[in-house]
């Protein structure tokens, strides 16, 4: 009797096992949904569920500091969402981009033309007086689009560097003082501003708007292109690494 009562237990035991077993929820594996071709008919919207048009969400995708995907919302099919790319994953996809063309005013490798002239502030900068120090210059002039459109990536520039005192940060503007001063109090550019630039600019032949240049230790050209591209910072970043590091 005690060896039948046993056995139904152990019996009991499998059963129960078994029914828990069928019963525990399977976890399919994660669909990966291939992404659209993107245009003027692509419906998107942000994680909140607002929908942007074509213009508005094309030209934060062209900022270089957005993109889109194919995600799904709680409770939906699966949508395209646009958000804002964190910075790893930004400097990831700036890195994928090819490198900006160079422009036409200056070679890479070449001495840089020292300059001495103050800035807006009064304060002297005489480029021979920085020697040993990696210079970021960027030639450019309020009513450029190009040129506006990029100072949020150069502010970024001087906020990852702010720490290091070998790397200077000028901005060579067309614009006079007043025009500057008035542009800056409603739009921060955190370069230091060197007012009246076109003497400056012609003594390279800048003509086209923005142009950024990066200057190593030694006063020779190691970066510049013309134009504006969501990767400029980037290269401008690397540069600026490569020079620290030789």
């Amino acid at each position: 009797m005690k060896k039948f009562i046993h056995c139904f237990f152990v019996l009991l035991w499998c059963f129960c096992v078994n029914q828990t077993k069928a019963q525990a929820p399977v976890t399919a594996p994660a669909k990966v949904y291939k992404m659209p071709k993107l245009d003027e008919r692509s419906f998107v919207r942000d994680s909140s569920g607002k929908r942007y048009e074509y213009t508005a969400w094309s030209s934060m995708v062209a900022s270089g500091r957005y993109a889109v995907k194919v995600a799904t919302l709680p409770n939906e099919k699966p949508s395209l969402i646009i958000g804002r790319l964190n910075k790893e994953e930004r400097k990831e996809a700036m890195g994928k981009l090819p490198q900006p063309a160079e422009s036409t005013f200056f070679k890479t490798g070449e001495a840089f033309k020292p300059f001495n002239v103050p800035d807006i502030t009064g304060q002297p900068v005489d480029m021979k007086q920085l020697a040993g120090k990696t210079v970021v210059m960027s030639f450019w002039f309020i009513n450029n689009n190009n040129c506006r459109r990029q100072i949020p990536d150069l502010n970024d520039l001087v906020e990852t560097y702010k720490g290091d005192p070998n790397v200077i940060f000028i901005s060579v503007a067309m614009d006079d003082k007043e025009a500057l001063n008035e542009f800056l109090q409603l739009t921060p550019f955190k370069y230091r501003h060197l007012e009246r630039g076109k003497s400056i600019a012609s003594k390279y032949n800048v003509n086209q708007f923005p142009t950024d240049v990066v200057i190593d230790k030694t006063g020779k050209v190691k970066f510049h292109t013309s134009g504006y591209s969501p990767a400029t910072y980037y290269w401008i970043a690397k540069t600026i690494d490569e020079v620290k590091a030789s």
